[in-house]
């Protein structure tokens, strides 16, 4: 009888050991998420990248000679307007004050439908998370998508030309 008791009670340790391992995995999963989640709100479209880029879009729209480039040269999936080229910008002096004031570190300009940008050709890979995050549409408006500070991510949906 006594051998009898000394199973159940293992039975039972092994049970309540299986359950608390359940709920602890349960846990430690949905706080990875959480965690994950916050760590990608500070870090993708926070309000004041979102200000940054509205500053940059009304730049680039009241700009003929950059309006001219980003339209000739998006039709392979992208454009980089980090550099203030004078061949693409009127004021590069202004670029480069306005890229600077905004922490901006590198910025290109798509089409809105983002299945078309050359993943190869950007240099970094968490850009390409970031990218891979957005929404795409097959609209004939633009895209703003930048790095800000060197570590937030932040991006608009423009039409180019026009100023809102």
């Amino acid at each position: 009888m006594i051998k009898n008791n000394q199973g159940f009670m293992l039975l039972e340790t092994l049970i309540v050991t299986a359950f608390v391992s359940v709920v602890l995995i349960y846990m430690f999963v949905q706080l990875s998420n959480i965690t994950s989640s916050y760590s990608e709100s500070f870090n993708y479209n926070t309000v004041d990248d979102i200000y940054a880029l509205n500053d940059l879009k009304s730049y680039i729209n009241n700009d003929e000679i950059l309006i001219s480039y980003i339209e000739n040269n998006t039709s392979e999936g992208y454009v980089n307007i980090s550099s203030c080229n004078p061949s693409y910008y009127t004021d590069t002096n202004y670029c480069e004050q306005l890229l600077n004031n905004l922490k901006i570190s590198y910025v290109i300009v798509s089409k809105n439908n983002l299945e078309e940008i050359d993943f190869e050709m950007l240099e970094s890979a968490r850009l390409k998370r970031f990218i891979n995050t957005l929404k795409s549409t097959n609209s004939d408006d633009y895209r703003i998508i930048a790095i800000i500070d060197g570590k937030r991510y932040a991006s608009i949906i423009f039409d180019l030309g026009s100023e809102v």
